[in-house]
């Protein structure tokens, strides 16, 4: 009896000590991936190149000023480093479309008002050429119209949703991914700020 007890401890130990390890693994990964946001203040409309892909909607841009993270504006992605059976395979899909759309590519980064989050991200819009790759996710099914804040193309957005919705592309085919995104979207918009 003591013996099984003992191996329950042991087990359970082991447990959180990975997930601690885990833990710290990630946001240590994601430090490494972080850029100190350049010095200058950034226009709407400059052209830089993508130099690296953190995750489905964040991504690190260069121009002739520096380095800085963007944060795309009006989307939300599921995270790859969150060990989420549910999420991960939609989560890979829209990190490898944005590394194969963007990455080593010149895009425009477009916004109605110089923001950065609490993370230091400027908050901005990114095209490719003409094509809002926001809207893109979002009409692929690879990320949901993020509406805790406004945003200026907030009603495109959601209306592109709608019809990904109705066409079952990406997550909104699995059951299980809509009702994720369901509840995301009562609690950003119980917090609507």
């Amino acid at each position: 009896m003591k013996y099984s007890f003992f191996i329950v401890k042991l087990i359970s130990l082991l447990m959180i000590g990975s997930a601690i390890f885990f833990t710290i693994n990630v946001i240590n990964m994601k430090n490494k991936f972080s850029t100190a946001p350049s010095t200058s203040v950034i226009q709407s409309g400059v052209t830089g190149k993508i130099i690296k892909v953190i995750d489905g909607d964040e991504l690190v841009f260069k121009d002739e000023s520096g380095t800085t993270t963007v944060r795309i504006l009006g989307i939300k992605s599921f995270d790859t480093s969150v060990n989420d059976p549910q999420t991960e395979s939609i989560a890979g899909f829209n990190l490898l479309y944005l590394k194969n759309k963007l990455k080593n590519k010149e895009v425009s980064l477009v916004f109605d008002k110089y923001k950065r989050d609490k993370l230091k991200r400027l908050l901005s819009y990114v095209h490719l050429e003409k094509e809002d790759i926001g809207q893109e996710l979002i009409k692929q099914g690879l990320a949901p119209a993020y509406t805790k804040y406004p945003f200026s193309r907030e009603a495109s957005y959601i209306k592109q949703e709608e019809e990904a919705k109705k066409k079952g592309v990406g997550l909104w085919g699995s059951p299980k991914l809509v009702n994720r995104v369901n509840k995301l979207k009562q609690i950003w918009q119980k917090n609507r700020k």
